[in-house]
């Protein structure tokens, strides 16, 4: 879900920050529903990308391929290397991503009932 929208539009908020839905005077419901879902899209590419480099790292190994196998800087022993492994994210890496990822969604549903639904109209429905 890609969304155009005519001004600036924030990057993915870092892992460290929750995104949150302020009702702050001014705050116009439909640019923070569109950030939101712009931001939304970006961390689920994001995921997407380390589920790919697990897949490929686990297919590397699958197997008895994993004894022969050369994974970062080690190789077990280096004569059988056969195949190389990229480095992978951590298990807790993933997972902060994840639960960011759920977090973020929660926020983009209930920015989604603050937009007018004269606005709505003109928008697709929220990623379920």
């Amino acid at each position: 879900m890609s969304i155009q929208t005519d001004g600036h539009v924030g990057a993915p908020v870092a892992e460290n920050e929750k995104p949150l839905v302020q009702a702050q005077t001014g705050n116009d419901p439909l640019r923070t529903y569109l950030d939101l879902a712009n931001r939304w899209d970006a961390m689920s590419k994001e995921i997407d990308g380390l589920v790919s480099q697990l897949t490929r790292a686990a297919e590397r190994v699958r197997g008895n391929a994993w004894r022969k196998a050369r994974v970062g800087a080690y190789t077990f022993p280096a004569e059988l290397a056969q195949g190389s492994i990229e480095s992978w994210p951590a298990a807790d890496e993933v997972g902060k991503k994840m639960a960011g990822w759920h977090e973020l969604k929660a926020e983009l549903d209930k920015a989604w009932r603050l937009v007018p639904p004269e606005d709505r109209r003109q928008l697709k429905d929220p990623p379920q």
